[in-house]
C-alpha cells in the first residue's frame, strides 16, 4: 500500500515540492539580480555624468584675487567662497567646487586652511558659460603659501 503523499510514479510528494520551490527561489533569485544590475548601471550612470566636470573649462586656467567668505570642508566635494570686487565696485560672490576633503587632505590642504575675510589668489578652470566660480585648482595665501597647484 502506497502513502498518500507518494505520487504515482512513486517517488515522494515532498521531493517534487522541493524541486518546485528551489526553482521558484532560483527564479526570484534571477529576478532580483536582474533588478539590481539594472538599478546599478543607472548609479554608475549618475555618478560618472556627475564628475564629469563638462560644466569646467580645463584647458584654461585663470587667477583671481579676493576675500575669503566661507571655506565648505565636507564629501563629496570641498568649496571655497570669496568676494571680489566687482566693475562697479560692489561685491560679487564667486563659489569654486574642490575635490572631496580626503582627497585634499593628501595633498596638505586642512579644514583650518582658510579664514573668512583672509585675502587669497584663488586658481581655477573656468565654468564654460562664463559664470562666477569655477573647479578649484590651487589657492596662493597673501603670505605666498601655496595650495594645490597655481599656474607656472
Amino acid at each position: 500500500m502506497r502513502r498518500a503523499e507518494e505520487g504515482k510514479d512513486g517517488r515522494n510528494g515532498s521531493d517534487r515540492q522541493s524541486k518546485e520551490g528551489s526553482a521558484r527561489t532560483r527564479a526570484v533569485i534571477s529576478r532580483l539580480a536582474a533588478v539590481a544590475l539594472v538599478l546599478g548601471s543607472a548609479y554608475a550612470a549618475l555618478a560618472i555624468a556627475h564628475h564629469s566636470g563638462a560644466a569646467f573649462d580645463r584647458s584654461a586656467v585663470r587667477t583671481i584675487e579676493g576675500e575669503v567668505v566661507e571655506w565648505r570642508w565636507s564629501n563629496p566635494h570641498s568649496w571655497l567662497r570669496i568676494t571680489v570686487a566687482g566693475e562697479s565696485g560692489a561685491a560679487v560672490e564667486w563659489n569654486f567646487e574642490a575635490t572631496s576633503s580626503a582627497l585634499l587632505a593628501r595633498q596638505g590642504w586642512r579644514r583650518t586652511s582658510f579664514e573668512p575675510g583672509e585675502r587669497v589668489s584663488v586658481h581655477y578652470n573656468p565654468l564654460r558659460d562664463d559664470g562666477v566660480g569655477g573647479n578649484l585648482v590651487g589657492v596662493t595665501k597673501a603670505d605666498g603659501i601655496v595650495l594645490g597647484r597655481a599656474p607656472q
